[in-house]
């Protein structure tokens, strides 16, 4: 627990990398009525791993590279942070938040904490 705990920023930083877009100003061909087409600028949020794609377009590549971030921030931040705090409410209601067997298994977010707080680190 404690090394996927250690981990979930690194993880969750890998994942944020993948959606990582930015505003760009880029010159377009505008129909104008009228008058025929201008060139205009406009801005576009680009991925900036190939900033030939555009950012969260559901039908191309960004779309599903968005996807797997999302899931993969859903289950290991969110799931991960959610699975530990269960197992460590369970042994606390089960044996104490002072017992042996809690202690042994979840001191490292437990120990040094006031007994009324406890949880403090799990949801920080």
């Amino acid at each position: 627990f404690i090394t996927m705990w250690v981990n979930r920023d690194t993880v969750m930083t890998s994942y944020l990398g993948l959606l990582h877009c930015e505003s760009v100003e880029v010159e377009e061909m505008v129909l104008v009525e009228g008058a025929g087409s201008e060139l205009q600028l406009r801005f576009k949020a680009l991925y900036m791993a190939d900033p030939s794609v555009p950012c969260f377009d559901s039908s191309g590549p960004h779309g599903l590279i968005s996807a797997i971030a999302m899931v993969g921030i859903g289950v290991w931040v969110a799931g991960l942070c959610a699975v530990i705090a269960t197992f460590c409410f369970r042994s606390i209601k089960l044996h104490g938040l002072r017992s042996y067997t809690t202690q042994r298994t979840f001191g490292y977010f437990v120990l040094g904490l006031q007994p009324n707080y406890w949880y403090w680190e799990l949801f920080v």
